[in-house]
């Protein structure tokens, strides 16, 4: 079992806590946002006296399953309000091409070999910045770590990398397990 629930999660200066007075939820704010923890049955949330550090412990030890999560939750919000998550998508193969529609950008085109172009709405806290010229790389910022995964997750799921020529979308440090074809 893990144990990183009773680790401290260090507060950055430019950062500020608020625990609730029950010391059941917290709200996270920082210059990339605002953020709160939905609250957890059995977890407490306790700072010290001068504001630098962040305690999770427990109630009762039946809820220590939940322990490591509710730390990871928080130290997680901490990190996208203070300097915002990154994640990059690279499109591989002939013709894929993806970008952003003029309408403010809020709506991202995908062309990835289907009959028609796939339009997607850009979720509110999501910045997404695709190159210009290439157009085959897709950078999504923002500072909610769950919406954003799920939001790349979504663009990937329209052509995941297949194993035998690489082709689809990927995240950029990802490596492929690549198959031989097969041979007559």
């Amino acid at each position: 079992m893990s144990y990183i629930g009773r680790l401290p999660i260090k507060i950055p200066e430019e950062v500020s806590v608020l625990v609730a007075k029950d010391n059941k939820s917290v709200t996270v704010k920082g210059p990339h946002g605002e953020l709160s923890v939905v609250e957890i049955s059995g977890i407490t949330y306790n700072t010290d006296p001068e504001e630098t550090m962040l305690h999770v412990s427990l109630e009762d030890k039946k809820y220590k399953r939940f322990w490591g999560l509710a730390r990871t939750l928080v130290a997680n919000n901490i990190i996208g309000v203070s300097r915002q998550f990154t994640l990059k998508l690279e499109l591989v193969g002939v013709g894929y091409r993806a970008e952003l529609l003029k309408e403010e950008n809020r709506v991202l085109e995908l062309q990835l070999g289907f009959s028609h172009n796939i339009l997607l709405d850009i979720p509110e806290g999501i910045t997404v910045e695709c190159d210009p010229k290439k157009k085959i790389s897709i950078v999504l910022i923002g500072n909610n770590k769950d919406l954003l995964s799920q939001f790349a997750a979504k663009i990937r799921s329209f052509r995941p990398p297949e194993p035998y020529k690489g082709k689809g979308i990927k995240f950029v440090n990802e490596s492929i397990r690549r198959k031989e074809g097969k041979k007559k």
